[in-house]
């Protein structure tokens, strides 16, 4: 990781612990820490919950920085690095959001729940967009169909369509706002419907090649 990606991972996780634990003694007993679909709370802990939000950014920190140095094809996630670092703060910073909504709606200050964190969902599926346009074959990071692992050239062209997808679903929940009854709605679908497509691409495309592979091969035998 570049020292200033690591320098603001960092800070985003220091902010992330401080802010919770100064804010600890503020909050009520019992606090919300789940939002239905519609914005309204319908899960309640132990104020002690919202200590678990910092760590659980630590513990996919660790995972996300560690993630490359096991790859056996390491030196492929090395050709988008910066990407993959960039992906990984705008991780950083979407956790972060979450712990900080969480932490003022149970302060006192209410708000539409979904109008504020949709956005951020939004924010967050475009950057995925964004490392998927660079990412090479490799076995941790990516669309990992199985054609796309068998192939350079289908890996290329599953996971450049796959950038196209994901950005597109980040600009269609970002609208979806203008309904926010439907908001969750919305973001589920569209991305289980863009996954879907990307699996068949990525067969489809492998079919193609395969054929097109057999038809070379009669030709160079005549």
């Amino acid at each position: 990781m570049r020292k200033t990606a690591l320098f603001i991972s960092l800070s985003i996780l220091i902010f992330s612990f401080a802010s919770v634990f100064y804010f600890y003694l503020d909050l009520p007993e019992q606090i919300v820490m789940h939002w239905g679909a519609t914005g309204q709370p319908d899960g309640f802990s132990s104020k002690n919950s919202i200590l678990v939000l910092p760590f659980i950014s630590l513990i996919f920190y660790i995972i996300l920085a560690y993630v490359p140095k096991i790859d056996p094809l390491k030196e492929n996630i090395k050709k988008f690095e910066d990407s993959y670092d960039d992906f990984i703060l705008v991780f950083l910073l979407f956790m972060f959001y979450v712990s900080s909504l969480t932490l003022l709606w149970n302060l006192g200050l209410k708000f539409d729940m979904v109008i504020a964190i949709i956005p951020m969902f939004s924010f967050l599926f475009y950057f995925v967009g964004v490392m998927l346009d660079t990412v090479k074959r490799n076995y941790m990071i990516g669309v990992r169909t199985p054609w796309a692992l068998a192939s350079d050239e289908n890996w290329e062209r599953t996971n450049k369509m796959s950038a196209k997808v994901f950005k597109a679903v980040a600009i269609i929940i970002l609208f979806s706002i203008l309904v926010p009854n439907y908001s969750f709605y919305v973001l589920f679908i569209s991305l289980t419907v863009g996954v879907a497509y990307i699996f068949i691409y990525s067969y489809l495309d492998y079919k193609k090649g395969e054929e097109g592979g057999k038809k070379k091969k009669k030709k160079d035998e005549k």
